[in-house]
């Protein structure tokens, strides 16, 4: 009798866990590229969907990372680019709330998808002439491409790492978890769920 009793209570808390998650956390910003080469920082959004179980279901992470950094000219422009660029990101997965302050999650790297701007890139150099601004602007598209390449790489590994979030204490609007024994803080966006 004791072990149902157990075994009740601890599907209640998971559910529980569940109910308070359910919605959507914005994360504070944190670096994911720290490198001689540049630096890339991002703020995730999760947004958690509870399913006909009642704990756990789908999960979406909407990231917007803005980098920064320098690539080498062309054979036409000698000097090094100093290069900032924002990109978005989305990735999908499942959770699912095991006890009271943890969830199982299984991100689908296949999922993930990275956009980046070409327009939007920012090249600056110390050149002035008209034609080389001329090179600096047609070299964009390809800059663009590298830039998602490495946060795609820098979001894969990222990702991958993530099995579970633990310790997770929501009170009103924020939660306080960890993941990999690093801490975070999230702050919910919208009203809580009822």
């Amino acid at each position: 009798m004791a072990l149902a009793t157990l075994g009740m209570s601890s599907c209640n808390e998971a559910a529980k866990l569940a109910e308070n998650i359910e919605g959507t956390w914005s994360g504070a910003p944190e670096r994911i590229i720290d490198d001689p080469s540049g630096s890339a920082t991002v703020i995730e959004s999760t947004t958690f969907a509870v399913d006909s179980t009642g704990k756990g279901g789908d999960m979406i992470i909407v990231s917007l990372i803005s980098t920064t950094g320098q690539v080498q000219g062309s054979a036409s422009i000698m000097q090094p680019l100093s290069v900032s660029a924002a990109a978005k990101a989305e990735i999908l997965g499942k959770w699912q709330a095991v006890d009271d302050d943890e969830i199982h999650v299984s991100i689908d790297p296949r999922t993930l998808s990275v956009s980046v701007d070409p327009e939007g890139v920012v090249l600056t150099t110390n050149l002035l002439d008209n034609a080389a601004q001329a090179t600096v602007a047609s070299i964009k598209p390809q800059v663009a491409e590298s830039v998602k390449s490495q946060i795609t790489n820098a979001l894969q590994m990222r990702y991958a790492s993530i099995k579970k979030i633990d310790d997770i204490d929501i009170k009103g609007n924020v939660m306080e978890y960890e993941i990999n024994h690093k801490e975070y803080t999230a702050s919910r966006q919208g009203p809580a769920n009822m």
